[in-house]
């Protein structure tokens, strides 16, 4: 009889697989059992010697069983038991909770620097209601032609392929057949309780349809103006809106900007209207918003629900030690400055400024290279975080924020950062950048033909002035700043918002025993990161090669470890890294007299 070896292990760790490898030595043979789940508390009564145990236990197997702990790190790095792993956190954590599928364009890390504001949005409405939903986001990644899902649970981000098998999506294809199949399995794995559209680029309107048949509610937020046309912005360079409300007339921008001699844009808009019908809720940002989507789509019924914005410390009593900063009147352009976004405005206020004292700033990236470039009385700071703005604005004593984009902005995450900063903008009458501007007086307006010589003429004014204007402006500010909706204010209308429409609702999921749609999607998991997990196994044996090649072993074995990793690994980023490290360790930073070649 094989018992557990307590004089070695003592108080466990290791002790298990001591005796397993005992077990194998013996001709048994281990099997997996997928069906029983074992809770392990763990490491209540000896927590503070776990690390120590831990490591002293793994060298005495490896010294023990080297074939046997060689063959467990395979199997670990290979793991070929990911589905069944995938299918219990799925499973533990999607009967939890209600599950809420966002549908968006695209999705890029939080820690990246000047994301969308679409995409800074759906963040904050994960961040505060993690605890009380799943979210699951399907998104697309134009480089890999894949649509991903990425899900978020309590404490947890586990993401799979959704489908790698259709083709490119191009702007008229406007429904797929796989796609639509891909939604449904989707919608029944994940155990999907509400959907929320956020952004339809790159998807296929299926998903209505798909809702519709399985009595999912449908929230669809509208942050541009992709649902009226492709273009997204009804960008006009001459009246900036364009004429929208005349779809005869899009022929010549369909060409222009999609290479299509047939206007489809009548097409487009009876296809999204149906698909508006059936979605339970449809929320814009701004009552401009609103204003244009109803002339197009003018019996739908459309909610206002501002984005909420929190409060970022900034320095206090800051000491500016650029001292000739201080000294100009600086103002500044945020973001990412395209074409629409007020480009030819950016140059033409540097080319007025030149011989002033009035510097400009541009925190964010221009359209145009040339001015990514610091010159005479322009300082270009690049690209920025959004918890940094505020201090960066301070630091540079900025006093002036122009906001000049061509088209008719929905929300305006760039203005809200101006606000935070209690900084006063200047902009344009359009969109909702003026209609936020207007309701508090934070700022001032200028006619959307206003030229560069109007706004540099503006700003030496405001400058030159030093008026109660100015200063009310900035009290204005701060008393709008006292009531200011938060991230947590906007995240408890959406909560309410889910669970009145899922109480309406309530959605008759599929058996759980129905498990081969599950085992489908978790597959994909595997598929995810083939060569990250390659990339992995090479990290783990360089860190393993280096150790031991620190480790008082012969020359001659250190130097045959080096050169199997460098026969097994012959495309590895560490391959000639880890040669290197033998040089380093056995003949330049050690003693080599210490080291006998045997």
């Amino acid at each position: 009889m094989v018992f557990f070896d307590e004089k070695t292990f003592g108080k466990g760790y290791g002790e298990e697989n001591d005796f397993s490898y005992r077990c194998l030595q013996g001709g048994y043979r281990h099997l997996l059992c997928d069906n029983t789940y074992i809770y392990h508390k763990g490491s209540q009564s000896f927590s503070q010697e776990k690390n120590e145990l831990i490591n002293s236990h793994l060298q005495i197997l490896k010294e023990k069983y080297p074939s046997c702990f060689a063959n467990t790190e395979s199997f670990v790095q290979q793991n070929p038991i990911l589905e069944i792993q995938q299918n219990v956190r799925y499973g533990v954590e999607l009967y939890s909770k209600k599950n809420i599928l966002i549908i968006i364009h695209e999705f890029k890390t939080i820690k990246e620097k000047n994301i969308g504001g679409t995409t800074l949005h759906i963040y904050d409405l994960i961040e505060n209601m993690r605890d009380e939903f799943n979210f699951h986001i399907v998104y697309y990644s134009i480089d890999e032609f894949k649509y991903y899902v990425s899900s978020y649970f309590s404490s947890d981000k586990i993401t799979n392929i959704l489908s790698q098998t259709y083709s490119p999506y191009t702007t008229l294809n406007l429904y797929n057949d796989a796609f639509k199949k891909d939604i449904e399995k989707l919608l029944s794995v994940l155990r999907i309780d509400l959907i929320h559209i956020h952004h339809l680029k790159n998807m296929y309107l299926d998903i209505f349809q798909v809702a519709e048949e399985k009595n999912i509610s449908i929230i669809y937020t509208l942050h541009d103006f992709y649902s009226l046309c492709p273009s997204i912005k009804l960008f006009n360079k001459e009246t900036f809106l364009c004429d929208y409300t005349n779809s005869k007339g899009c022929s010549s921008c369909i060409s222009q900007n999609f290479r299509q001699n047939v206007n489809f844009i009548p097409l487009w808009r009876k296809e999204f209207y149906k698909s508006l019908q059936i979605a339970q809720k449809i929320i814009v940002p701004s009552f401009s918003t609103k204003k244009i989507i109803l002339n197009i789509y003018k019996d739908i019924e459309i909610d206002v629900i501002g984005h909420g914005y929190d409060k970022i410390d900034k320095k206090k009593d800051y000491n500016y030690s650029n001292k000739k900063i201080q000294k100009r009147f600086n103002i500044a352009f945020i973001g990412g400055i395209s074409e629409e976004k007020g480009l030819k405005y950016l140059e033409g206020v540097i080319l007025e400024a030149q011989k002033s004292d009035i510097t400009i700033h541009l925190f964010g990236m221009a359209g145009n290279k040339r001015y990514n470039i610091s010159t005479r009385n322009y300082i270009f700071h690049g690209p920025y975080m959004q918890k940094d703005l505020p201090n960066l604005l301070l630091e540079n004593d900025i006093k002036l924020i122009c906001l000049m984009s061509m088209w008719p902005e929905t929300y305006s995450y760039t203005l809200s950062e101006s606000l935070i900063s209690e900084i006063p903008v200047i902009t344009f009458d359009l969109g909702a950048i003026a209609e936020r501007v207007k309701a508090i007086d934070a700022g001032w307006i200028l006619p959307i033909n206003s030229t560069s010589k109007d706004i540099f003429k503006l700003i030496r004014a405001i400058k030159s002035d030093h008026s109660e204007e100015y200063k009310k402006k900035i009290e204005n500010i701060k008393h709008y700043l006292k009531g200011m909706k938060s991230t947590k204010d906007m995240a408890n209308e959406y909560a309410d918002l889910y669970n009145k429409l899922i109480s309406r609702f309530p959605i008759s999921h599929l058996d759980p025993n129905e498990i081969q749609s599950k085992l489908e999607f978790y597959k994909k998991s595997r598929e995810l990161h083939p060569l990250k997990i390659k990339q992995m196994m090479e990290e783990k044996e360089y860190k393993l090669v280096k150790n031991n090649i620190k480790n008082p072993i012969s020359l001659k074995q250190a130097f045959k470890e080096v050169q199997d990793y460098r026969n097994t690994y012959t495309d590895s980023k560490w391959r000639n890294k880890i040669l290197l490290k033998f040089i380093w360790y056995r003949f330049l930073y050690i003693n080599p007299c210490r080291w006998i070649w045997k």
